[in-house]
């Protein structure tokens, strides 16, 4: 099934040659896979409520005749509306009462969904029987069904000293480690879920993103692998499986999943700006774009600041053309989430791709809202300066300079830039002082050279 799947994309990745390096994001943040919501209707959850009470006199309380006979009035009560069995039961228990009682009222609020109600009834019971297993056992299922997962470990470990260990004890014990991240514990409990029940998918899946976050790829992806071949429908099986595939540095086969998730329209925005980046870091711009607007239009709500990182890179590939059409998409896909920010940051990648196209006027005048709006903008500042001195607007470039010099960030850019003018200009004795102070800032070996040659420029003029 797998083979045929990852042959929907046949000589796709040939022109994969180039050794892999990773970017920033490119490797998407693992996620632990929850519980199924159906977990807690499997017969081995289901089997953890036992109303026949069948007593284990080291670990569970003993009753008499007369509180048998309140279990044989609760059964069918049970079967027919578990809220009389509740009414019934509560009519029945007073402090004294047995331990039972208490366990089977913390059973049957567990059972209607009344969580917070089941948990003071376990913990009766176990005040009044200390080593009461069973008691323990579902004390800890329900905080694992309210997510409390660290109250949950300690009920647990406790049912599996009382000898109580399953498959499911261990496996929740080990879902309880993952979510707290303790991944060496967690892998121990899920190596011993499956002792117990070698053919469950909940404790594979767990075991295998508990090889994926603690960078075990290898293991990971081969045991991604066989769930697969049970459960080629789940689309965060693919995906993790890719995460693996990218921590060993083989992208192709990491791209081949996120293919397969697109060919089967089962990506999403995550997983296609992840494709995404992969074919932009193996220089393919052409199947990055088509994928990156894929991903705008793949519904459900965007991450603008994943989406404007794109804008930018194609920006930064002189992708003119795309990379306008893309801003365009961000706005009608994600206007009503963008911040003043994103829309500050957008418009500075307009006026780029407008200055670098020859519409010098709107540059200008997109770079002159940013700064109107946003005075400490170093990079609108610096573009807006560069491009006043191209026009040969020199006093107004010197300003927007001697501003973004201002800021820390931008301080050497602003003087280099400025020294650059000067420079073009001929004016070398202004570009010295310039780039001296530069140099004092960030002392490179290139800013060294530039200087030199200009102090020898600005020497020789003076001779002339």
């Amino acid at each position: 099934m797998l083979r045929d799947l990852r042959a929907l994309t046949p000589g796709l990745f040939a022109v994969f040659g180039i050794g892999f390096c990773f970017q920033d994001g490119l490797l998407a943040q693992s996620r632990i896979i929850p519980l199924r919501t159906d977990y807690w209707n499997d017969e081995a959850f289901i089997k953890s409520f036992t109303y026949t009470y069948p007593v284990k006199t080291t670990v569970e309380p003993t009753i008499n005749s007369e509180e048998k006979e309140i279990f044989d009035l609760l059964r069918p009560q049970i079967q027919t509306n578990i809220n009389t069995a509740i009414t019934t039961l509560q009519a029945n228990i007073v402090p004294e009462s047995n331990a039972a009682l208490n366990f089977i009222l913390g059973n049957l609020y567990f059972e209607a969904g009344h969580f917070d109600q089941a948990i003071p009834q376990y913990e009766v019971a176990i005040r009044k029987f200390p080593n009461f297993m069973r008691a323990y056992n579902l004390l800890g299922m329900v905080h694992v069904r309210i997510d409390k997962l660290a109250k949950a470990i300690p009920y647990l470990i406790k049912t599996i000293q009382l000898g109580g260990a399953d498959g499911d004890i261990f496996g929740l014990l080990g879902y309880c480690y993952l979510n707290e991240e303790k991944f060496d514990s967690a892998l121990s409990a899920f190596q011993q879920a499956l002792l117990f029940a070698p053919d469950s998918l909940d404790w594979k899946v767990n075991k295998a993103q508990c090889l994926l976050l603690s960078e075990r790829w290898a293991e990971s992806a081969a045991l991604f692998e066989e769930i697969l071949k049970e459960k080629p429908d789940k689309p965060e099986f693919w995906l993790s499986q890719a995460n693996a595939f990218l921590g060993m540095e083989r992208t192709e086969e990491s791209a081949a999943n996120y293919e397969i998730l697109r060919r089967l329209k089962k990506a999403t925005p995550d997983s296609l700006f992840q494709l995404g980046d992969i074919y932009m870091n193996e220089n393919l711009p052409n199947l990055a774009f088509e994928v990156y607007q894929q991903a705008l239009g793949a519904g459900g709500k965007q991450d603008p600041g994943r989406a404007i990182r794109v804008a930018r890179i194609l920006v930064e590939r002189a992708a003119w053309p795309d990379a306008g059409e893309y801003i365009f998409a961000i706005r009608e896909t994600c206007g009503d989430q963008l911040t003043e920010e994103d829309h500050l940051r957008l418009v500075t990648l307009e006026s780029q791709i407008a200055s670098a196209t020859g519409d010098i006027e709107r540059a200008a005048s997109l770079l002159k809202e940013i700064v109107a709006k946003d005075p400490m903008n170093g990079q609108a500042l610096l573009l807006l300066a560069r491009l006043q001195a191209d026009e040969g607007e020199i006093e107004e470039a010197i300003f927007n300079f001697e501003a973004a010099q201002k800021l820390r960030e931008f301080k050497v850019r602003a003087l280099l830039a400025q020294a650059q003018m000067h420079v073009r200009l001929t004016q070398y004795g202004l570009a010295v002082p310039l780039l001296g102070d530069a140099y004092r800032l960030d002392p490179q070996h290139r800013i060294q050279k530039y200087l030199d040659a200009v102090e020898q420029a600005d020497f020789s003029s003076r001779l002339q």
